[in-house]
């Protein structure tokens, strides 16, 4: 298994030199979590990812279904529809 590194540069307090240590930490979750812009990132791509994969299962149901106000469709047309949205 591949490990992540996270590289943070820490100032040694020495004032007269302007060399830095470098350590390097295990990414965890809790460290991916703490950093903002992250944690925004995260949560805009969940959404969306979200909204994609519910449309892509539900259109195909709607267009089955026999119920009143469905499109009963039949497979095939569901499919055509499907490939060219995606193509889209």
């Amino acid at each position: 298994m591949n490990d992540i590194t996270i590289n943070e540069d820490k100032d040694d307090g020495d004032s007269d030199t302007n060399s830095k240590q470098t350590t390097e930490t295990r990414a965890t979750i809790k460290s991916i979590w703490s950093n903002k812009e992250t944690r925004i990132m995260m949560i805009i791509y969940w959404m969306f990812s979200f909204t994609i994969v519910s449309t892509d299962e539900l259109i195909p149901l709607f267009g089955l279904a026999d119920n009143e106000g469905a499109l009963k469709l039949i497979p095939r047309t569901i499919g055509t529809f499907m490939s060219t949205s995606g193509t889209v």
